[in-house]
């Protein structure tokens, strides 16, 4: 009987698995095909660089930075079109930041300076999102690790910004940058991991 019930356990974990690289899988394909929406087909990019810009995107791409993943964070059911405030949505974010950093690096603040994070907000008036480059402690990021990290992070936005929703890529080029730059004064809304 032991024995029968232990098959069945196994059987169970090797479904289990089979499903979960299934949907790595389909996640792949899908942020693939979303990728290309943005980009031409010879890899340029399609939006006007200011010197301003131009600057920002270089901060963003130095080397000393180590960004290493690509983040939108979705406020989705609220609307700030007629109140937006740049703090309460800092502090927003700074709440899960809070929280995501001591998931990964204990409840000890001084450790949090291993992670950070840049990025901007965007579409104040509509649907308003915030796009972050993040400087992660891990360095061998794959398809798993954002399979399982897109949904750690979606429930820890979503214990800050109710019905918020996350969407987690790694960065592989330049791209993220010149992508999270976009819009018309987005210096303006460009936030900062808290120190």
């Amino acid at each position: 009987m032991i024995d029968y019930y232990f098959d069945k356990k196994l059987e169970i974990k090797a479904q289990q698995t089979i499903l979960k690289q299934n949907s790595i899988k389909l996640m792949r394909e899908l942020k693939d095909m979303k990728k290309t929406n943005y980009f031409n087909n010879n890899n340029e990019v399609k939006y006007f660089i200011s010197e301003e810009r131009r600057q920002w995107i270089n901060t963003l791409k130095n080397p000393e930075n180590q960004f290493n993943l690509a983040l939108t964070l979705n406020f989705n059911n609220s609307n700030y079109s007629n109140n937006f405030n740049l703090s309460l949505v800092q502090n927003k974010l700074n709440n899960w930041w809070k929280l995501y950093c001591s998931y990964h690096l204990g409840r000890d603040a001084s450790r949090y300076k291993a992670m950070s994070y840049m990025g901007t907000i965007e579409h104040i008036n509509s649907n308003l999102h915030a796009h972050l480059a993040i400087k992660h402690i891990k360095r061998n990021i794959d398809d798993e690790f954002i399979y399982d990290e897109e949904q750690r992070i979606d429930t820890l936005w979503k214990s800050v910004q109710q019905g918020g929703s996350a969407y987690l890529e790694n960065i592989f080029d330049y791209k993220w940058y010149y992508y999270i730059t976009k819009e018309a004064g987005f210096s303006e809304r460009i936030v900062f991991s808290p120190k």
